[in-house]
């Protein structure tokens, strides 16, 4: 079963950065209530990871809000977790389709062997020049609007072997890594 120690730090992984100063604390509550909609004072949090040294337990609204911004619906649910989250913030690098020209490649890639190389035609529509290692085809044709870094990838109208559009994850466990060429 999952502490409010895992709870900390599993609030650093999805902001993206530790809780070493004040300013962290301030950043973080306006975060929260920016991600929820829900306050979380930044001296409630400093009470939470020991910045300050007061021994308070924290209060049940405190951990309910810091697991709904992690996407879980409580603490309880948190604690009692599984597995993943159903959502949460992406913390990856990302390429958006409208920094690209028409005739960019780019180099796709993921868990086992998989590998692609795709091209843009424009209008977020891509074309694969190389497929290795999956069920994409040379030809095969997609729209995808954005690339996530060590994220799934989600083709949109899939045009596979000439049949009617479907959509496609590339990488629905491991993520998918990509390189601009």
């Amino acid at each position: 079963m999952l502490t409010t120690l895992d709870l900390c730090k599993n609030i650093e992984d999805a902001a993206g950065w530790k809780m070493t100063t004040a300013r962290d604390f301030d950043k973080l509550s306006d975060t929260i209530f920016f991600s929820i909609h829900e306050r979380v004072s930044s001296t409630t949090l400093k009470r939470l990871w020991g910045y300050v040294d007061e021994d308070v337990k924290p209060r049940r609204y405190t951990l309910d809000a810091l697991s709904k911004f992690l996407g879980y619906n409580n603490f309880d649910e948190y604690r009692n977790q599984t597995g993943e989250p159903q959502s949460g913030f992406v913390q990856s690098v990302s390429l958006k389709v409208e920094d690209l020209k028409a005739g960019n490649c780019i180099d796709l890639r993921w868990p086992p062997d998989r590998q692609c190389l795709v091209r843009y035609l424009g209008e977020a529509r891509f074309a694969i020049d190389e497929a290795v290692n999956t069920k994409l085809h040379v030809g095969d044709t997609f729209t995808c609007h954005l690339f996530l870094r060590h994220e799934p990838l989600m083709l949109s109208y899939l045009v596979h072997d000439g049949n009617p559009p479907v959509n496609y994850v590339a990488g629905k466990i491991d993520g998918v890594n990509w390189t601009l060429r």
